[in-house]
């Protein structure tokens, strides 16, 4: 595996996004055109001819992009890089018969390199933005990176709506207590603030509040020893999705459909058995 450092200098800072996303309805179009495309083969040849698919094909190699600064999903640890973004690129590598080469550039210089024909795609925990579809093409979402709600293991709650009469407990001023207020109305629960999610957390663990909303990875990482669990309806919907580029189709394909193969493996790697919808 070659790493290339430096093709692309980009500010190594993390641009934020928060809000709700309302993009359930385009993913459920996309999968269904791209089931169709790969499942009926007379629709095979409306798929433009993809000189980035050919030259991955033909070299060995697929470039991925990607900002080593957003563990776990990658970080450089000097000796290399780690993280669940890196795993997934390496799968997808490997059920095409590649060789990954990571091209290492700031979150703010993902698209600029995708642009400029220094990576053939990015793989780098990034959300979906509708003001980029006019210049490049998402994947299907991999990772559920909205505010999550945490309940206990033997909790009712499997779902909002279960949430009448009871307490969610959320850090004060965070996206979570956003969206929470945002879907409140006609669910009648109780918002108990705490000053840091960790506190929130143990107010649940602790039985002062039926659950606790907190980040997608945040809710990953705390449900991994099974005292709470991650109610699988989020409470915002932030998709983390792969970018090609636009005229790519025959390489959005291919990624669709190694995505919908690997992507069991990879969250059970990953812990990750609910965050994907």
């Amino acid at each position: 595996m070659e790493k290339v450092s430096g093709l692309w200098p980009g500010d190594q800072s993390r641009r934020e996004w928060g809000g709700p996303f309302s993009a359930r309805k385009v993913w459920l179009a996309v999968g269904l055109v791209a089931g169709i495309l790969s499942l009926w083969p007379p629709l095979r040849p409306w798929i433009r001819p993809d000189g980035t698919w050919r030259q991955i094909q033909a070299s060995g190699v697929i470039r991925i992009a990607i900002d080593p600064g957003n563990p776990p999903f990658s970080e450089d640890t000097g000796s290399g890089l780690q993280g669940w973004d890196i795993t997934l690129g390496q799968q997808l590598a490997g059920l095409w018969g590649v060789k990954v080469q990571w091209v290492v550039v700031g979150f703010d210089g993902l698209y600029d390199a995708l642009r400029a024909g220094q990576a053939d795609m990015i793989l780098s925990s990034l959300p979906y933005d509708a003001l980029h579809t006019e210049e490049v093409a998402f994947s299907h979402p991999y990772f559920q990176a909205g505010q999550r709600l945490l309940v206990p293991a033997a909790s009712p709650v499997n779902g909002l709506r279960d949430l009448q009469g009871k307490s969610v407990a959320v850090e004060w001023g965070s996206a979570a207590d956003a969206g929470l207020r945002r879907i409140r109305q006609g669910k009648g629960f109780e918002i108990q603030r705490f000053m840091s999610p960790a506190e929130a957390v143990v107010a649940v663990l602790e039985g002062k509040a039926d659950g606790a909303a907190v980040d997608g990875v945040t809710a990953l990482l705390i449900s991994q020893d099974g005292k709470l669990r991650i109610v699988k309806e989020a409470i915002t919907d932030e998709p983390y999705v792969i970018a090609v580029g636009r005229e790519d189709d025959r390489l959005l394909l291919e990624v669709n459909r190694a995505l919908d193969r690997v992507l069991p493996q990879w969250q059970k790697r990953t812990a990750d058995t609910c965050c994907i919808q």
